[in-house]
This record gives structure tokens, C-alpha cells and sequence, in this order.
């Protein structure tokens, strides 16, 4: 299946996606199908979509740093491990990307330098893009990307701790900003995976669905949903103070 910028526009329209909106976005370029002129094709049809006056953030981790000593992260040649869309919107001469050494994230917009200015310590927490883009009200998009990337579950996990979250800290990180300026920074980042906690982010898809959260349509043969982050992250609470172990266990 062929799928074209204006097929890409019109589903995140009939999605509730619009002119001023800000948007996290999570993505496999390969679940389209073909898209006619490749990844610089999903970035156009998001920016044209939320116009001068919206923004699109994308997740750019690059845990890679960590095998190195020091740890260097180079704001503006660090490549993202989060998929071709992200890699080729970060490239974007007008794109912005913060400082975090391993949970990075890079917008072009209009409230992409607020976004992306603060993050420093943790991954999702509240100087990070991702809270912030909760705070302003954002919306999050999922193409072809199961809800196990939804990155701001962990900004209600940052809201209410459960016992299972836990963090490493990364001491002597360089970061070298896009001037080949260089700083020394101690961040933070989640230690679930190192201590054997395996987080099933993808249990909330049907609590969402109960709840007529997301919304939900194919572009080509990517399977596409839209969530309010707000909501998102509100009922991720919600679960958590009910039931801290949620995540922990796969549904089946």
C-alpha cells in the first residue's frame, strides 16, 4: 500500500488532530506501508496539520551513551535509537532538542524550545518535555507503535511513586550542545530493567478503550491511535494508586 502526505493529513484530521495542537508523537515509519518520500512525508504531514502555531515532540533516546566512558551525548550529533521519524525530524535545522543524556526528545514548533529547555534529572519528570506537553495539554500519537511506548505513563508514575519505580543516576555525563559547547551533568534514569521489573506500559490500552479514550484509525497499514495527554496521564494515575502492580504482570 502506497500512502501520500495528504492521506497522512486527512487521518490525523478524522483523528481530532488540528491547527495549534501539540503532539507527542511515537512511530514506526515501516507500519504505513510505502510512504511516498519517506519519513520527511510524516514530518510535513504532522506540521502542516498543527500549523505555525503547534508543535511535535518525538521521543530521541539514545541509551547507546551509557556504553561509553565518559558518557558523551551530543545534543546535535547523538543519532536517536526511537526510529527513522525521530532521527529525521531531529536533523531538521529548526529543530530543538533537550539535554538529557540518555531520555532526550526534539521538537519543531512553536513551544518547542519551553518544551525541551529544562530536562535535566529524570527521564518524565516535571522539567521534562514529556510533563510539560501534559501540562500544556498536549495530545499524543501513536503510529503503528503499540501503547508500550507511552512514554507519559511514566510521568504518572513520577506523580504517584509506586514501590517498583527506582532510578540510577548517570554522574560525569558531558553533554555538548549544538555550538560544540560542552557541560558536566548528573542526571537520572529509571532502573526498573536493571533490577529485573519488566513494565507492561500496553496494560493501560484497555482502560483507555473502556473509557473511549482513544481514538483509533488506520493511514495506510498503520495502525494509528490519539489520546489526550491530560487523560492519559490522569487515569495512569488513577490506576496506580489503585493498583500499583498493574503494569507488572501482562494481561492475556
Amino acid at each position: 500500500m502506497s500512502v501520500d502526505k495528504n492521506q497522512i493529513r486527512a487521518g490525523l484530521h478524522d483523528l481530532g488532530v488540528m491547527s495549534g495542537d501539540l503532539l507527542l508523537v511515537h512511530s514506526s515509519l515501516r507500519s504505513f506501508g510505502y510512504v511516498e518520500g519517506g519519513a520527511d512525508t510524516v514530518i510535513d504531514a504532522l506540521l502542516e496539520t498543527v500549523g505555525d502555531s503547534g508543535t511535535v515532540l518525538v521521543p530521541t533516546l539514545t541509551f547507546t551513551v551509557l556504553k561509553s566512558w565518559p558518557h558523551l551525548f551530543s545534543v546535535g550529533k547523538a543519532p536517536s535509537s526511537s526510529g527513522r521519524i525521530t532521527e529525521t525530524l531531529r536533523q531538521r535545522k529548526e529543530a530543538v532538542r533537550s539535554g538529557h543524556p540518555v531520555s532526550s526528545a526534539a521538537a519543531i514548533g512553536s513551544q518547542a524550545a519551553y518544551l525541551t529547555a529544562a530536562h535535566r534529572d529524570t527521564p518524565c519528570g516535571p522539567d521534562s518535555p514529556y510533563f510539560r506537553l501534559y501540562e500544556l495539554g498536549g495530545k499524543v500519537v501513536f503510529f503503528g507503535a503499540s501503547l508500550g511506548s507511552n512514554s507519559v505513563f511514566h510521568c504518572a508514575e513520577e506523580i504517584v511513586r509506586p514501590a517498583y519505580l527506582g532510578f540510577a543516576t548517570i554522574k560525569g555525563a558531558i553533554v555538548e550542545d549544538r555550538d560544540g559547547r560542552r557541560r558536566t551533568v548528573t542526571a537520572r534514569r529509571y532502573d526498573c530493567f536493571d533490577r529485573g521489573i519488566t513494565r507492561h506500559l500496553g496494560n493501560m490500552e484497555p482502560v483507555f478503550l473502556e473509557r473511549g479514550l482513544l481514538q483509533r484509525a488506520m493511514i495506510g497499514e498503520s495502525r494509528t491511535y490519539v489520546i489526550d495527554a491530560q487523560a492519559n496521564v490522569d487515569v495512569s494515575c488513577e490506576v496506580l494508586t489503585e493498583n500499583p502492580d498493574y503494569i507488572l504482570s501482562a494481561l492475556h
